[in-house]
């Protein structure tokens, strides 16, 4: 069941238009699943440090990444987390095998959500980094 719902996360983060789609799957199907915390272990990700560092260099120069939390699930080759830069709260999943991140970046007390998708095979090879970005407003 749990390989279903990751599955289906991977494929809405690689298809869906409206990317706050892809979170809402994913808090609604997996945030609050006994067997999807079970499955993770904290851990620490080279990929995820380095995307987390393009994303606050691109969007929050001289600001730092706080409060980092990465858990991997190893099973399922795939990591989500949390921390803090500049103001926001930073939401992060990342599919290993097809190097696609997603971030939700949320300002606490305010109505706007950004959502930004990103692969890491294009960092790797030097090329501009093209942010796929949404924004939301409630």
């Amino acid at each position: 069941m749990l390989n279903q719902k990751i599955d289906t996360l991977k494929e809405k983060a690689l298809t869906c238009e409206k990317f706050k789609d892809v979170w809402n799957y994913f808090l609604d199907n997996l945030s609050e699943s006994t067997e999807f915390y079970d499955a993770g272990k904290v851990s620490s990700s080279k990929i995820l440090t380095i995307l987390l560092e393009v994303l606050r260099n691109e969007f929050f120069p001289n600001k730092k990444i706080k409060k980092l939390l990465i858990v991997e699930l190893k099973n399922f080759n795939f990591i989500h987390g949390t921390c803090m830069i500049s103001d926001r709260l930073v939401g992060f999943i990342f599919f290993k095998e097809i190097n696609l991140a997603m971030f939700c970046l949320v300002r606490p007390g305010d109505d706007s959500t950004i959502f930004y998708r990103i692969s890491y095979e294009e960092i790797e090879k030097g090329k501009p980094i093209p942010f796929q970005a949404n924004d939301y407003t409630n």
